[in-house]
């Protein structure tokens, strides 16, 4: 179960754009915790889009699953098998999640371990706002 972890949003700035965020108790994330980023500071704005990430947080280990299948083709070379493997399934949990007024968002995923990418180094998925895998990013 997401619950909020705070009523209160903070402002901040990601990439330069004014957010607000906030933390959801989520047991599938990194810690328990999921990092929310609402790229809004409109009241209205921001709650509609805290209410999606609620939605998405619900659903989240469906949407991890579907962000690693991507990532796992995304990145497969000749030789890799064609789905992926367990260890790569289990090697990351979401850890902050980045919703845009367009109701499309990017889960950032922490690594488990130095397996998959360099300590230091995490993918982020875009989904589109119909829940598709739209593309990554390696973050530092």
């Amino acid at each position: 179960m997401a619950t909020a972890q705070s009523a209160t949003l903070q402002p901040c700035v990601h990439d330069g754009i004014p957010a607000r965020e906030t933390w959801l108790d989520c047991a599938s994330a990194d810690g328990g915790r999921l990092r929310l980023v609402l790229l809004a500071e409109e009241a209205r704005a921001t709650a509609t889009l805290l209410a999606s990430a609620r939605a998405i947080a619900q659903a989240l280990p469906a949407r991890l699953d579907a962000a690693l299948r991507f990532l796992w083709q995304a990145g497969r070379e000749t030789g890799d098998p064609d789905d992926a493997p367990a260890a790569f399934m289990e090697g990351f949990a979401p850890s902050d999640l980045v919703m845009a007024a367009d109701g499309g968002y990017v889960l950032h995923l922490a690594p488990r371990d130095a397996a998959w990418f360099m300590p230091g180094y995490w993918p982020s998925l875009r989904f589109s706002a119909d829940h598709a895998p739209a593309g990554w990013t390696c973050e530092s």
